[in-house]
């Protein structure tokens, strides 16, 4: 797990904790990833009422690269989706 900022937001650099899991190429040869992103603080509230640390996952097929550019991509997810309804 590693602690990245995906973008800025209104009140600064947007930081989750972000963990890999490689899985298996897909058969044209790009790489599979799952990124999972948890909150760094509590969020979200459970069905119990209690606030949690949210967690999101991305399934990623993309050519070999770093983390650092999935981390970028997810960040850039809320843009994709309000120019994409």
């Amino acid at each position: 797990m590693e602690r990245r900022s995906c973008a800025d937001g209104a009140k600064g650099p947007r930081a989750y904790d972000f963990a890999v899991v490689a899985l298996a190429d897909t058969p044209h040869g790009l790489a599979r990833t799952l990124l999972i992103r948890r909150s760094t603080v509590p969020n979200k509230k459970n069905n119990n009422g209690e606030l949690v640390r949210e967690v999101a996952y991305f399934l990623c097929h993309h050519t070999p690269g770093t983390l650092a550019e999935l981390v970028i991509t997810a960040g850039q997810r809320w843009m994709v989706e309000v120019c994409h309804p």
